[in-house]
């Protein structure tokens, strides 16, 4: 089941209700961009666009338009090397990135994104490399055999630039870094993919737990420091009713990622949630 996007009209009608007379608006487009909530953000200001200078307006909305722009040009070249892994025999699993604007909001175009991420096996890691050479992208990474052991057991992501576009893509051959925490393996997270249809193509996605784990994890990783990355959390919250604990039946023994996530979802979006009862069970 895919998540439902959240009621426009109720967000538009709560910033409507709120008071903007002090409100900063030249800084507003900077904070939008600095939180990567561009896209989502102008929907639901034009609430509000009677009360702010047309040149803000403006920016906001030209602003929302090239986010959008990138993140579906981002999409598509997704969809092409997906294509052409399965051409060479291939398995992948995307996750992050224009699809958890899917996931969260069901919208490729609704958050930005600098990469794309590809779980493949860790025997695959040389085949993958192969399409993406061929589609012009070489990698950023060169080890002796000694750091590249270690690097595969402990963190085992490589990124790869496109040479013509500077577009990154990120194989990973486990899904996060042993230093942030416990981590399912890729062979689990391959198991619990799901067949979903995005923009009219079958892809395999993680399943909605591993989606829901992977992004309090990655929000963890990086302080929280995006507006946009709790926003999601609280989407994909949202879209499971708040019950999160099929995440504590011991697939996932660390729950302090899902508690912090669940709590800034809670606190700064007011999405209710069974965590509490779940911790204790």
């Amino acid at each position: 089941q895919a998540p439902r996007p959240a009621d426009d009209t109720a967000v538009r009608d709560l910033i409507a209700s709120q008071s903007w007379e002090f409100v900063d608006w030249p800084s507003l487009p900077m904070l939008l961009v600095r939180h990567g909530l561009q896209a989502l953000a102008a929907v639901h200001v034009s609430a509000v666009r009677d009360r702010m200078p047309e040149s803000i307006w403006l920016e906001i909305h030209t602003g929302a338009m090239a986010a959008r722009a990138a993140a579906l040009a981002l999409s598509a070249e997704l969809f092409r090397i997906l294509e052409q892994c399965a051409e060479a025999g291939v398995d992948v699993l995307p996750y992050k990135g224009p699809l958890l604007g899917w996931e969260a909001y069901r919208d490729l175009g609704a958050r930005p994104s600098v990469d794309l991420d590809l779980l493949i096996r860790p025997t695959d890691l040389e085949a993958t490399a192969v399409v993406l050479d061929r589609l012009g992208y070489r990698p950023d990474y060169h080890f002796s055999p000694a750091a590249a052991r270690w690097f595969r057991r402990v963190d085992g992501d490589y990124p790869f630039e496109q040479r013509d576009t500077a577009g990154l893509v990120e194989l990973h051959v486990r899904a996060m870094s042993r230093r942030f925490g416990p981590d399912p393996t890729t062979a689990e997270l391959l198991t619990r993919r799901r067949i979903v249809m995005v923009s009219g193509r079958r892809l395999a996605l993680p399943g909605t737990d591993d989606v829901f784990y992977l992004q309090v994890v990655h929000g963890g990783k990086h302080r929280w420091e995006r507006l946009e990355w709790i926003v999601a959390t609280a989407q994909l919250l949202r879209a499971r009713g708040g019950d999160v604990s099929a995440l504590h039946r011991g697939r996932y023994p660390d729950s302090r990622a899902v508690l912090l996530g669940c709590r800034l979802a809670r606190d700064l979006l007011g999405v209710a949630d069974n965590l509490a009862r779940a911790l204790q069970h």
